[in-house]
């Protein structure tokens, strides 16, 4: 099931990789500045300026971040219709050992609530571990 899952989230990103200009042509749902290096989708994604946007007319679509160098497709687990939604829009983290993690996104009409698999917690917290023990050894 995880493998399926997998497959058509990475079959989207190659069909919206190919097709970027569409995106652009779409106003962004949420323009912000993150003053720090996070992980999305598991990719760390370094900071600076990133844009929010659907990837289709569908609120509960999926949501594209898009940034100078990087890009991440997100599927929210679920998604608010207003009630719990920012005012002017915003990311929320949870941080895990010394990374933050992107877990919800927020814009003026939705709140998108984004998964924190095991598998990405625990892959962020092996490398810390890693970089610890190399720095550590020099």
């Amino acid at each position: 099931m995880n493998k399926i899952y997998v497959l058509a989230a990475m079959a989207v990103m190659c069909l919206f990789a190919t097709d970027r200009t569409a995106l652009a042509q779409d106003p962004p749902l949420l323009i912000v500045s993150v003053p720090f290096e996070f992980v999305v989708a598991a990719r760390t994604m370094p900071a600076g300026n990133y844009r929010v946007s659907r990837v289709s007319f569908d609120t509960h679509s999926g949501l594209m971040i898009s940034g100078p160098e990087k890009s991440a497709l997100i599927l929210p687990i679920s998604v608010d219709d207003g009630s719990a939604a920012a005012q002017t829009g915003a990311l929320d983290f949870q941080r895990v050992g010394g990374r933050f993690l992107l877990a919800k996104v927020e814009t003026p009409d939705h709140a998108y609530a984004l998964a924190l698999p095991q598998a990405t917690t625990t892959l962020v917290q092996v490398k810390d571990r890693v970089g610890a023990a190399s720095a550590g050894g020099k």
